[in-house]
């Protein structure tokens, strides 16, 4: 649940001069902090994360952190003793409070989503001690095992040396790992950065993604998944909301002396799909990358049963067969499909008009779109969107 705005009365206290204390830079979590000081009058202290330097001890009223570890973070949160929020559940024996996400939640999002796919085989690859990764995948391992299904587990040791997991060793250890599976399976990350490491490891060892390792990391960083070497789908969590959440944490800790132990944890928002999970799974490596090829083309006016044979180099005839018998239908019902889901995907999230959705979804005649839209539904396009909004109303 959204944290309640604070009431006016708030900004007419004596300014609060408050130190964000992280070691990297998450706008998200900025801007809800941000968002926050805005209605309580602070004044935010960000000189760490525009230089870089840490003071050995800060004065002021409070300070927002993520510790992990960073030492010179964590000897000033020691050394300034005072009211402390972290935004991890890492920091837990460190600050006052801990607001994050519910990391079994995570979890078990991530889990729904991969099924959703049908996939069948799973994996997981530990490159720390970190908390927040253990939890997750936990959360996820048990998930997809209750689902039936498999779910392997890779833990890499040279974390405990100091190296990264960016390290030409960690990096052919997640090219081995990857090779010991069996496709088409899924791979969960604790975070997008682990994501980017798995996606360069899955071109080294020469796999399809998707349609051989599906990809799903955590955060939501559109810097990271919009512009990765295949698109990354990714847990959009609430950064905003985490950074919102924590300072109001922090105004209870100083104004209301609110002392809880006992963290306080969010709810992600869901599943931002792209391209590193958009796959049906099917045995069959040539039907999938068809499957993904009509899924990245199906705007095109032209795309047709005969282009994508085409595009493969196939006849007609064996293109139909190979797809019908990995997915039970044709290459021509399978561009509808596309196209229909994507229409009613606009209908629902956008305010476009008809007009252009039709266009959006390779089809350029108004009429043509319409019958087309018609004789899937039962309605026409503007009625479904009416539907949509009494259905909304109703609930």
């Amino acid at each position: 649940m959204p944290a309640r705005p604070l009431s006016t009365s708030v900004s007419s206290r004596t300014s609060r001069h408050i130190l964000v204390a992280m070691g990297w830079d998450a706008y998200e979590i900025l801007q809800g902090v941000a968002r926050f000081a805005g209605q309580a009058g602070w004044r935010l202290d960000n000189r760490i994360l525009r230089s870089g330097y840490v003071p050995e001890r800060w004065e002021g009223d409070g300070i927002i952190t993520i510790i992990g570890d960073n030492a010179p973070i964590a000897r000033l949160v020691e050394n300034s003793r005072l009211p402390t929020v972290s935004l991890t559940c890492e920091d837990i024996d460190r600050a006052d409070l801990c607001v994050a996400f519910d990391d079994k939640q995570v979890g078990e999002l991530a889990a729904a989503h991969l099924l959703g796919r049908g996939l069948r085989t799973f994996a997981v690859m530990h490159t720390s001690d970190n908390r927040t990764e253990r939890a997750r995948f936990d959360s996820f391992a048990q998930t997809v095992r209750r689902a039936g299904a498999v779910c392997r587990t890779f833990s890499w040791e040279g974390h405990r040396s100091g190296a990264s997991v960016w390290s030409r060793e960690c990096m052919d250890w997640t090219v081995e790992c990857l090779r010991t599976l069996s496709y088409p399976t899924g791979v969960f990350c604790h975070n997008d950065d682990d994501a980017l490491r798995v996606l360069e490891a899955c071109e080294l060892a020469r796999l399809h993604i998707p349609e051989q390792v599906a990809v799903l990391g955590v955060n939501n960083e559109a810097l990271l998944c919009d512009h990765s070497l295949i698109p990354l789908s990714s847990i959009d969590p609430g950064l905003e909301q985490l950074g919102y959440a924590g300072a109001q944490a922090l105004y209870n800790l100083i104004e209301r002396r609110a002392r809880r132990r006992r963290p306080i944890l969010l709810s992600p928002h869901g599943v931002v799909e792209r391209r590193s999970t958009r796959i049906e799974a099917t045995d069959s490596l040539d039907a999938a990358l068809v499957y993904t090829y009509i899924c990245d083309h199906f705007d095109e006016p032209d795309l047709s049963t005969e282009t994508v044979a085409k595009h493969f180099q196939l006849n007609r005839s064996a293109l139909h067969s190979l797809y019908k018998q990995a997915y039970s239908r044709s290459i021509a019902e399978e561009i509808s499909r596309q196209r229909l889901n994507h229409a009613q995907d606009l209908l629902a999230t956008t305010d476009l008009k008809v007009g252009e959705i039709k266009n959006r979804v390779g089809i350029q005649d108004a009429e043509t779109f319409s019958r087309f839209f018609k004789r899937h539904t039962g309605m026409t396009a503007p009625q479904y969107r009416r539907s949509l909004a009494v259905n909304t109303d109703q609930q």
